[in-house]
């Protein structure tokens, strides 16, 4: 049974900057092409089209649902049409926390959620929760 079920997604304000990025990037791949044409080519500039295009893939083009249930977290992610799922048994978490910390989570699942899905986690796992003050 599904204790909590936390899905990323975009807002009108977020896709709406998506497209304004895309946009600009069109211009300017643009003027890197006029300019490639007149032998005055900037690699550094489509360098930095690539980079920035891959990231607004990654930004734009993956979401996450996380289900919590009584006895696993099942992450399930979708990656421009492809998708996969990651499941972990609540038994075999060590800690967790809300914070990062280097020296706990050095070969650890990280994934961000909100407030309300680490209230469920605290219900399920009390004893568990790594206190971050202090460290």
């Amino acid at each position: 049974m599904n204790q909590y079920v936390e899905e990323s997604g975009y807002s009108k304000e977020k896709l709406i900057w998506m497209w304004l990025a895309v946009l600009g990037l069109l211009v300017w791949s643009g003027f890197v092409v006029k300019a490639a044409f007149g032998s005055h080519l900037n690699l550094a500039a489509v360098a930095y089209i690539f980079l920035f295009s891959g990231l607004l893939v990654w930004r734009y083009g993956i979401s996450y649902t996380y289900v919590l249930t009584d006895i696993e977290l099942r992450i399930h992610s979708k990656i421009l049409g492809f998708s996969r799922q990651y499941t972990v048994p609540l038994a075999s978490v060590e800690v967790y926390s809300d914070h990062y910390i280097r020296r706990f989570f050095y070969h650890a699942v990280l994934f961000k959620v909100d407030d309300a899905f680490m209230d469920q986690i605290q219900k399920l796992l009390p004893n568990k929760c790594l206190n971050t003050k202090g460290l």
